[in-house]
């Protein structure tokens, strides 16, 4: 069994779900933790991606935990980056 564990900022959000539908659809794991202090937005997260399971590679459990859930996982990934200053984009040097 293969535990991956995410933890990601407002910022970060974007890649982490790219991250997230990567891993599913390679069949990387088999429960993915999803951390996040908007605990609210991270489990709608969760459902947003176990209603795709059916078309995923392979079936993995997908749940909304907290540090604790990752104690025994295999990859750990942080996903956070910096807010952009107001009228910025990220394409902004």
């Amino acid at each position: 069994m293969k535990k991956l564990s995410i933890q990601w900022s407002l910022w970060a959000w974007a890649r982490s779900c790219q991250l997230r539908h990567s891993m599913l659809n390679q069949a990387l794991c088999d429960d993915m933790v999803l951390i996040d202090i908007n605990r609210t937005r991270a489990e709608g997260e969760a459902r947003d991606f176990r209603h795709g399971m059916p078309y995923a590679a392979s079936p993995a459990r997908i749940y909304v935990g907290d540090y604790d859930d990752c104690s025994d996982a295999d990859i750990v990934c942080i996903c956070a980056g910096a807010a952009q200053a107001p009228a910025k984009t990220r394409f902004w040097t």
